[in-house]
């Protein structure tokens, strides 16, 4: 071989060594990121589905389970923002730091609605109604019934506070009539009467309890119930707009519930025959009786609320 071509066939070999294609590019680390989404109440941890998940410009929800999916992501540090009509919303941030995955644990506030609005100046306005019959056992005629009709105001006149409670002094006015009817005779009574008392708020809880109840005048008789705070609440339950229930068992009430356990933004109770509705309270009282001595009703049911300061 001459000289000039083994120079030529070395000259080609360095030229296409020089610009053969080299390999660049290196395996990117990267770990996948999900997570749980969950409030609590009274030691209760519910996992919340429908979250809305802000991240890298664009949104996911949270599954049924409430649980969510960031993809594989790489080293470096995100920020993830999640939503809810039914929470206080929250931020948080995270590192990727190696190729281990990442579960991310994010408990939300929820927003609490009021079911006793207590205010000084705010005023209840009910209309009460409760009838009845008596008869006698071995099947004689009616010996007795009677009917009462009346307005019920309820007013709170001032709020204090102590180093643990909330104490507010609320006045009652009730004005009506009741009328009776024992064999042929038949009475009607109109009446006035008032009342007071305290209720005291638990500044850590919100449970409430009435304190140093007095009435005076003529009552008329029939059964009622005073808001905000209802005597001998002993089970509460959370009725949503599909009915779907979850209950909760108290001596006496709660002021707040949160609202990603009420949907329908009311309460009802299976014992008493109330409903407690957001904002205002007490807003329907009904309960009948019927049995083999008698029969009878009652109801209660809010007219008018002006709220206070």
């Amino acid at each position: 071989m001459s000289r000039v071509s083994f120079f030529l066939i070395t000259l080609f070999f360095f030229v296409y060594c020089t610009n053969a294609p080299t390999s660049t590019n290196k395996m990117v680390e990267k770990a996948e990121v999900s997570g749980l989404v969950f409030d609590v109440f009274d030691q209760d941890s519910m996992p919340l589905k429908d979250i809305s998940i802000a991240f890298n410009d664009s949104t996911i929800v949270s599954d049924e389970q409430g649980t969510f999916n960031l993809g594989n992501l790489e080293i470096g540090e995100y920020e993830v923002n999640f939503y809810s009509e039914f929470h206080e919303p929250f931020d948080t941030s995270f590192q990727v730091t190696d190729t281990t995955n990442i579960e991310l644990s994010v408990q939300l506030e929820p927003i609490y609605y009021d079911f006793a609005p207590l205010s000084t100046g705010t005023e209840w306005t009910y209309e009460l109604r409760a009838n009845s019959k008596s008869w006698s056992v071995t099947g004689g005629d009616n010996s007795s019934a009677y009917e009462t009709q009346s307005t019920l105001k309820v007013f709170i006149e001032s709020t204090n506070e102590n180093e643990n409670e909330f104490v507010y002094s609320i006045n009652l006015l009730r004005e009506g009539y009741y009328s009776e009817t024992s064999n042929s005779d038949s009475t009607t009574t109109f009446f006035s009467s008032t009342g007071s008392y305290k209720v005291l708020e638990d500044k850590l809880t919100g449970i409430l309890s009435s304190v140093d109840h007095k009435q005076e005048g003529y009552w008329g008789g029939g059964t009622f119930y005073l808001t905000p705070y209802i005597n001998e609440y002993d089970y509460v339950v959370a009725v949503s707009q599909n009915n779907s229930c979850c209950g909760w068992d108290y001596i006496t009430f709660r002021r707040y519930f949160p609202s990603s356990r009420l949907p329908g933004q009311k309460l009802f109770s299976l014992h008493s025959g109330f409903t407690q509705s957001q904002d205002s309270g007490l807003v329907l009282f009904e309960e009948s009786y019927g049995g083999h001595t008698g029969s009878g009703s009652s109801s209660q049911k809010l007219i008018s609320i002006s709220k206070g300061n």
